[in-house]
């Protein structure tokens, strides 16, 4: 059975193809070489050459119309690294006390030095987690489904409460999103009164605060939310 590491060794983007393809068949139920492109900020020709590799490796299948699915396998080695990368982050940010809006970068880069006994480890030190810090849930957990399907807060209605649910994987990769979140303590957890929109951005007021902010609508259709009141 191939490890992570050995598909690295062999391939060093696979991994990150893998859970990107992951992700975007979660978010949006279907991923294809543009969308890819997209989302990695890389060209389509690059995209083509690495799911050809993947293809080869029977880590994934593309049908007639190019869409792009996980085989089994490719699977498995994909929610191996995404797991990895949760757990780093919960150890940065609840054990280090690393900046949040920070740790989803640096947890990419340290998730490919550890091994499979320590991702263990970490997996019940920090209590089983079924997030990331971010909100993201863990692959096959119970909560999974609701938190991938919860409404954008800018669809809510205005003047109701919304606790935020996540900050989607794809919202973490645009630029300043994560620092926009941290500034305002947008968070899992933490509530808002949704007031009207305003020259395309979404007016927001925390319920234990009286001071509003406006959120620019690239960033507030990255945050999931559900309605309170």
């Amino acid at each position: 059975m191939l490890t992570v590491s050995e598909l690295r060794s062999g391939h060093p983007a696979a991994p990150e193809y893998l859970v990107n393809i992951f992700v975007i068949q979660r978010d949006y139920g279907y991923a294809n070489n543009a969308r890819l492109a997209k989302w990695m900020h890389v060209s389509r020709s690059a995209v083509s050459q690495a799911i050809s590799r993947l293809k080869a490796l029977s880590l994934i299948v593309q049908d007639e119309y190019g869409g792009v699915r996980l085989s089994p396998e490719g699977r498995r080695l994909a929610t191996s690294v995404l797991r990895r990368h949760y757990l780093i982050e919960h150890l940065l940010v609840r054990v280090l006390d690393y900046p949040w809006d920070k740790a989803d970068e640096e947890a990419s880069r340290v998730q490919e030095t550890i091994s499979d006994d320590f991702t263990a480890y970490l997996y019940t030190y920090l209590g089983e987690p079924v997030t990331c810090p971010h909100g993201n849930p863990f692959p096959d957990t119970p909560e999974e489904k609701n938190l991938v399907e919860a409404m954008r807060i800018c669809e809510l209605e205005e003047n109701v409460t919304a606790r935020v649910l996540r900050i989607t994987e794809e919202g973490e990769n645009v630029q300043g999103m994560l620092t926009a979140c941290y500034r305002h303590h947008i968070s899992p957890g933490a509530e808002f009164v949704i007031l009207k929109a305003e020259d395309g951005a979404l007016r927001l007021r925390p319920v234990d605060g009286d001071v509003a902010f406006s959120l620019p609508a690239k960033y507030a259709k990255h945050i999931r939310a559900k309605s309170i009141s």
